[in-house]
């Protein structure tokens, strides 16, 4: 399975690639078919940045989490009024 690469995600269209175990290079062309773009991609760094993009998520979602949980213990206490004749 090729390594997409933040590149390959853009508008502009894959014309050529080409790839050894250690690096992926693409041509592509701009989605307004203007100029050309070379894209050299080392496997190994685009592995370990889009586990650090992964990881930066999940602790994002931690940290969301526990500002919900922060923010509800701060929430003022509502107290109910009972109106009850003995």
């Amino acid at each position: 399975m090729n390594t997409i690469t933040r590149w390959d995600r853009s508008a502009d269209r894959v014309i050529a690639r080409w790839e050894d175990s250690q690096n992926a290079v693409s041509l592509l062309r701009t989605s307004n078919l203007t100029c050309f773009r070379l894209a050299i991609t080392s496997k190994q760094l685009d592995a370990q940045a889009e586990a650090a993009i992964i990881e930066s998520v999940k602790l994002e979602n931690e940290e969301a989490s526990q500002k919900e949980i922060i923010r509800q213990k701060k929430k003022p206490t509502t107290w109910k009024w009972c109106d009850r004749r003995i």
